[in-house]
């Protein structure tokens, strides 16, 4: 819930500061970013132990002088789950009893695409400080703790620094969960950092 509202704040900030002009992508640039991090631990799972790491390719256009707009694809990802507690493992003998024995929720691999706002708190120049708000569609093979669909969606809000070299780093706290499209919907958190390179 508080990364749905922040993902609102920063869309908010962003239009705002949309000037009267389209979006060009020929203004633009592409930009590949790796991600890795912890689960955070919260609601009925313990999520703590998980590990959710991503390979992502981008174009970055301006929007304004202080905002941009990127459309994203994430080709993979891995979320790694840790073995879970004896609660665990009963909800995944009643999972085993309606939907059969092929569950499997160890590892999940799958992929991704959406869009990403970033408003950089100094103009025209698109480096230095920003904030990032995304929001992304992912299927996977595998099924995630507690969900019971193969397609999530995946919504991010960051802080992040981009430096005069093309590199940029962003700390993320991301929510990963199928909007209640499943019977089962124990979403996933997680903070992770990010680093990456425009060209």
């Amino acid at each position: 819930m508080k990364t749905q509202l922040a993902w609102c704040v920063c869309l908010l900030m962003a239009v705002s500061a949309v000037p009267a002009h389209a979006v060009s992508w020929d203004e633009g640039n592409w930009r590949l970013e790796v991600a890795a991090g912890p689960g955070i631990e919260g609601g009925s799972l313990d999520r703590s132990n998980d590990i959710f790491a991503s390979v992502m390719l981008d174009r970055e256009m301006p929007m304004s002088k202080r905002t941009t707009l990127s459309l994203r694809l994430m080709p993979l990802f891995v979320y790694a789950q840790d073995e879970k507690d004896d609660n665990d493992r009963l909800w995944h003998r009643i999972h085993d009893h309606f939907h059969g024995p092929e569950y499997d929720a160890d590892t999940v691999v799958g992929a991704g695409a959406g869009g990403g706002v970033r408003v950089y708190a100094k103009a025209d120049t698109y480096e230095g400080l920003f904030l990032e708000a995304s929001l992304m569609a992912a299927p996977h093979a595998g099924l995630i703790d507690g969900n019971s669909v193969n397609i999530d969606f995946l919504s991010g809000f960051g802080v992040g620094y981009k430096f005069s070299n093309r590199w940029h780093t962003v700390l993320k706290v991301e929510h990963m969960s199928n909007a209640n499209f499943g019977d089962d919907n124990k979403g996933t958190n997680t903070l992770r950092l990010s680093v990456g390179y425009s060209f």
